[in-house]
């Protein structure tokens, strides 16, 4: 894990790791208190059954879950969004039945 982002992970914070080979859920154990080449190694105890073809030593690709916000609606930057230019966006209703085109600061109330 970065340096930077190291100082928001706590022990037993939700992970998940994909193995390439399946996804494996587990826990924040440990986090070294040491900083070797710009990263924190974290320790992982993992849960339930592991993915065929785990091995160890495998490389793998951990996420580590800092927040959960329900009832939330992501929405990507726009592929064709520009710095400090406008775009319209749909947005959705409060009934989540529909949803109302945008345009500029509209848009992101």
């Amino acid at each position: 894990m970065a340096e930077a982002e190291a100082r928001d992970i706590q022990v037993g914070l939700a992970v998940t790791i994909d193995t390439h080979n399946g996804i494996a859920g587990g826990r924040v154990a440990r986090i070294d208190p040491s900083v070797q080449n710009s990263t924190v190694a974290v320790d992982v105890s993992l849960e339930g059954q592991l993915p065929r073809g785990a091995r160890p030593d495998l490389s793998v690709e951990g996420t580590v879950e800092l927040e959960r916000l329900n009832d939330v609606v992501y929405v990507g930057r726009p592929a064709f969004g520009q710095e400090e230019s406008t775009i319209g966006l749909f947005r959705l209703q409060a009934n989540g039945e529909a949803a109302a085109f945008g345009c500029g600061s509209d848009a992101a109330r």
